[in-house]
């Protein structure tokens, strides 16, 4: 798994062409990680567009506040744009999918508005894939995270966006939310990822470990990986693509042994 300075770096300093994917079960963990990757940026006069929730732009902004972020002079200069993550949205969808055309119309504009000034590098935070995500419509946040990475093949701009969801969950290492992991240069881990990655490494060594040959082809796989996102979890990934079985054996031992911080507290 990152460790703390890795991912905060990662947040720090995203690539140029970067786009970034954090889960998070409280929001108190998603506004320091979003506020990481704003205040960095607004300190050194880079430019940034927030397509969030009200609710959430409120907490970034009294976080980005207390570590002496001058968020008027910001708005100001017009090197920061904030947006409302349900208007937004709303704007560029047809049918329950996002329309492309009316993406660029939208958020292509938005982009380059704020391209135009003399503030550079361009970072986006994004929350209109999680909307999506909630209402159950998993489908079209795929369709926008595609969207999101064609744009920035046009454009250039680092992406933030996060998904609302548990970390040790087997729907993260398949199906819809595989999908979504792959569509990132990086993945940032939840809150409470210490843990999760001992109970997922301990039952990993000792459920894997003694099958040599699913162990080579594993790591022959991994090292081949492209995609920047925490150790244990593209292991999982990949064991659950190749060798399914396994993978559920190694998350059922790692859940009897992970019981969440919330649990504990009422132990």
């Amino acid at each position: 798994m990152i460790a703390d300075a890795a991912w905060k770096n990662v947040l720090s300093q995203p690539q140029e062409h970067g786009h970034i994917v954090q889960t998070y079960k409280s929001d108190a963990f998603l506004v320091s990680a979003v506020s990481i990757y704003l205040g960095k940026a607004l300190n050194r006069d880079e430019a940034v567009i927030v397509i969030a929730t009200p609710e959430h732009w409120k907490s970034f902004e009294s976080r980005l506040l207390l570590n002496n972020i001058d968020i008027e002079q910001a708005l100001a200069q017009h090197r920061l744009i904030n947006l409302n993550a349900a208007e937004t949205l709303s704007k560029f969808m047809v049918g329950g999918m996002p329309d492309w055309n009316l993406f660029c119309e939208t958020v292509g504009k938005v982009v380059d508005q704020i391209s135009s000034g003399l503030f550079r590098p361009v970072r986006a935070y994004g929350e209109m894939v999680n909307l999506l995500w909630t209402q159950g419509n998993a489908h079209a946040a795929i369709r926008l995270e595609e969207m999101w990475n064609d744009l920035g093949k046009l454009k250039t701009f680092s992406l933030f966006c996060a998904y609302t969801t548990g970390s040790i969950d087997k729907k993260s290492y398949s199906g819809v939310l595989g999908q979504v992991f792959d569509m990132h240069s990086h993945v940032v881990p939840g809150e409470d990822y210490l843990r999760f990655e001992e109970a997922l490494t301990k039952a990993f060594i000792e459920l894997v470990e003694p099958d040599k040959k699913a162990l080579h082809a594993l790591f022959d796989a991994y090292k081949r990986q492209a995609i920047h996102r925490p150790d244990i979890q593209s292991i999982m990934r990949w064991l659950r693509e190749h060798i399914p079985h396994m993978a559920e054996r190694v998350i059922d031992q790692a859940t009897l042994s992970y019981t969440p911080d919330e649990l504990r507290a009422t132990a």
